[in-house]
């Protein structure tokens, strides 16, 4: 019974001695990951592409890209893809602050231009297509990228 008991104290001491010890590092540790997940999730939750395939959407797009422009808690990065527009829609998205403006000189068809826009994006980020006549609000696109 003596050694039982002499054994469990060991035991029980070894192990606060070992947290006591190692505290400092699980306490670090713990921040680290904290850290790391919130770096995560700033970094990659709320920064998006958004790919908007356009044709001949000139009287369109500059209100779609100030609805997009205008959301305060996501790091947009536009990319408007001109799909052979006869009209202004380059100089309207240009003027209207995209990112990036793709001109495709003749008509691709919109699943084309979307994979050329794909070609712009940022790297890490979610990329969201939209229409050039998409209304954008923070919490809808929010709501959407929450989601995933």
């Amino acid at each position: 019974m003596f050694e039982l008991l002499f054994f469990l104290t060991s035991v029980f001491a070894s192990t606060c001695i070992c947290v006591a010890v190692s505290w400092p590092f699980i306490s670090w540790w713990l921040a680290a990951k904290e850290q790391q997940s919130s770096t995560y999730d700033a970094m990659n939750v709320e920064r998006c592409t958004v790919i908007i395939a356009a044709r001949n959407e000139a009287d369109r797009i500059a209100k779609t890209l100030e609805g997009i422009k205008s959301l305060q808690s996501l790091d947009v990065f536009v990319v408007v893809v001109s799909d052979g527009s006869t009209d202004d829609t380059v100089a309207w998205a240009r003027d209207s602050g995209a990112d990036a403006v793709v001109d495709l000189p003749s008509s691709v068809g919109k699943t084309a231009a979307m994979r050329r826009g794909m070609e712009m994006r940022r790297r890490g980020d979610y990329v969201v297509f939209m229409d050039a006549t998409t209304h954008v609000d923070e919490s809808s696109l929010m709501a959407l990228l929450q989601s995933f």
